[in-house]
């Protein structure tokens, strides 16, 4: 539509201009969309379904296209006028971005401007670029423009990445670490408000949770980046990035999004039904989507991307190279190998030909025979071994060191990747603390996206009256000493008055939240325990605090102070008491003695044995909050 906007037409400069029409031949052309697919013998019609953003003025609107019916009277509409698509039309202007993307034909590897000589043959990786005196990529003025990985740039590297991925074992392994370090065995969003956890678990369950967040994080290792879709808080949606053509933003500031333009044709499906009928009303093979939405509606996720960069990068960005380097080496070393390890058995035969030819035509001699076999010849026969004179160099260390190269590249310690060390296991352990850190921070990254998705759902949730704004909660002392400290006077003065008439107290719902993500290096579980105990003894903890950072130390997520007290008081009403940390257990009472009086056991104040001092400590728990 460039063309089309170039030409003249402009709805705005004249009141007649607005009645023009934007003929749907002219779209499909400039689009390059075929009108028909043949499936199987049938021809069958194509059709947009998406969604497109409306710039009116200063405001902006989602309208919903379903079929090109639709998109033909969004079109013809004078609300919707050509010099508002300017923004989609003039950058991205369909065809000349699939031109562009043909003729690199595949050979664009590095930025914008330049040739990936090694994906063609060449033994250096180097890009040329204009000006450049050495062939590598430094512009004189870096910036923006230089810095980003344009459209075709971004799927060319993020092909083979996913290429890498799938068929280079050292590739797999880097993604894998990353992914398994930065989960491991999940994550948790921990609400403060016991309402809020049961109905945000019950969603969870509902939407795959646990599963869509590992493909997140795999995806972005593996692309660069990814996108969480959630148009209404309740919905999550992943989006593949290589479908996101252009996030349209202020030029001068790319955190002022106007929306995401997404172009693509859905998977193909086998035209197929349950009973072996034929597609029912309006069934389809396959889409071929066009859709805007803005920005408030998805979070992108983006890894390895520096100031100005839309696009994030593979985690295998710059390792493709290097990964292509082992591979073809190995395959050098596996071919040599097979050349070394091949024979020949040669027959030597003292006669003419007709006696040779007689050997040759004899299967004994012309096969292998198995182990064990036993042949018979004179001396006018004799078996000779032919094999390879030059063996195997046990010194080339190629491969040891284009691994430490690659893992080095990808912020791993060579040990992960297999590369055998000598090191004691103390300076193992410290080459692993950058890697360590690279987790920790990558973690933060998606920590701050769960965060996003969490903060969306309890907006919906409290807009769809999932949960309530309010709920009630105990009068206690401690609430009336929390509210004085906070100067809330009168808010103390009702928590009294609620606990004079023994009420309670109904108020805003906590919608406070954490997300507890899994430890990347265990903390030395012993010392952490003494440390804790020393607090404890010196008053630097609480009983809540020491208990609840006890539980996290042994990997319980779900462990609840408030209950396990609970849990604990009743045990003692029963008559249940804990054993000691040697492992002692309370002493049955002792029969009375001949005077009918019981003899007191020998125990020590505030030790296991003593029960009544336990009871005794167990009523005096802190006031619940």
């Amino acid at each position: 539509m460039k063309d089309f906007i170039e030409s003249g037409y402009d709805p705005d400069s004249e009141p007649e201009a607005r009645q023009k029409k934007i003929s749907i031949e002219d779209l499909y052309r400039r689009t390059a969309i075929p009108r028909s697919v043949m499936v199987g013998k049938e021809s069958k019609p194509t059709r947009i379904t998406g969604q497109f953003v409306l710039h009116e003025g200063a405001t902006r609107r989602v309208v919903q296209v379903m079929g090109w019916d639709q998109v033909r009277k969004l079109t013809e509409s004078t609300a919707y006028q050509v010099s508002k698509l300017r923004e989609v039309a003039a950058p991205l202007h369909p065809r000349a971005i699939i031109n562009r993307f043909r003729e690199t034909n595949g050979a664009h590897f590095k930025e914008e401007f330049g040739t990936d000589w090694f994906s063609l043959g060449s033994p250096s990786d180097e890009t040329t670029t204009p000006g450049s005196t050495d062939g590598t990529f430094h512009p004189l003025m870096l910036g923006p423009f230089n810095r980003n990985l344009y459209l075709y740039d971004f799927l060319d590297q993020a092909s083979k990445a996913f290429e890498a991925w799938n068929h280079n074992p050292l590739a797999k392994a880097i993604v894998s670490i990353m992914c398994h370090f930065i989960l491991a065995d999940g994550f948790k969003v921990k609400f403060h408000s016991a309402r809020m956890q049961e109905e945000f678990d019950k969603w969870c369950e509902g939407v795959n949770w646990n599963e869509k967040w590992r493909l997140l994080v795999k995806d972005a290792e593996i692309v660069g980046e990814t996108f969480l879709h959630d148009p209404d808080g309740l919905s999550m949606k992943i989006w593949d990035a290589t479908t996101v053509w252009e996030i349209m933003t202020n030029p001068r500031d790319i955190n002022d999004v106007y929306y995401a333009y997404r172009q693509f044709p859905t998977q193909w499906q086998m035209p197929l039904s349950a009973d072996g009928a034929p597609l029912p009303e309006g069934g389809k093979v396959q889409d071929y989507v066009i859709e805007q939405f803005p920005p408030e509606q998805w979070l992108q996720v983006k890894l390895n991307a520096t100031v100005g960069e839309k696009r994030g990068r593979s985690t295998l960005f710059p390792n493709l190279t290097w990964l292509k380097r082992f591979r073809d080496w190995f395959n050098a070393v596996v071919v040599k190998a097979h050349i070394n390890n091949a024979f020949v058995v040669w027959w030597q035969v003292n006669g003419g030909d007709a006696d040779v030819q007689a050997l040759k035509n004899n299967a004994d001699f012309t096969t292998m025979p198995p182990p064990g076999s036993a042949w018979f010849t004179n001396m006018q026969v004799t078996p000779n071994l032919l094999t390879n004179q030059v063996g195997l160099s046990g010194s080339d260390r190629t491969g040891e060191a284009l691994m430490t190269i690659i893992a080095t590249c990808a912020g791993l310690p060579p040990e992960y990747l297999g590369v055998a060390g000598s090191a004691p296991r103390a300076t193992g352990i410290k080459r692993g603390e950058p890697a360590m850190k690279m987790f920790e921070s990558r973690q933060q990254i998606w920590r701050e996206a769960i965060s996003w998705k969490v903060r969306r759902w309890i907006e919906a949730a409290i807009r769809e009256a999932i949960v309530p704004t309010t709920e009630p909660r105990p009068a206690t002392v401690r609430r009336i000493i929390q509210e004085i400290r906070a100067k809330r006077y009168r808010g103390a003065l009702n928590v009294l008055k609620a606990l004079i008439i023994g009420g309670e107290l109904e108020d805003k719902i906590d919608q406070g939240f954490e997300v507890i993500m899994p430890q990347v290096q265990p903390e030395d579980q012993a010392a952490a325990i003494k440390n804790l105990a020393i607090g404890r003894s010196t008053g630097v903890y609480s009983q809540e605090t020491y208990a609840t950072r006890f539980a996290e130390l042994n990997d319980d997520k779900d462990y609840d102070y408030d209950a396990e007290r609970e849990r604990m008081e009743h045990e003692a009403e029963m008559g249940i008491y804990p054993p000691s940390a040697a492992g002692d257990t309370i002493p049955e009472e002792p029969p009375p003695d001949e005077g009918g009086a019981a003899t007191e056991p020998d125990v020590k104040p505030g030790s296991a044995q003593d029960t009544a001092g336990y009871k005794a400590r167990a009523q005096e728990k802190p006031p619940k909050a």
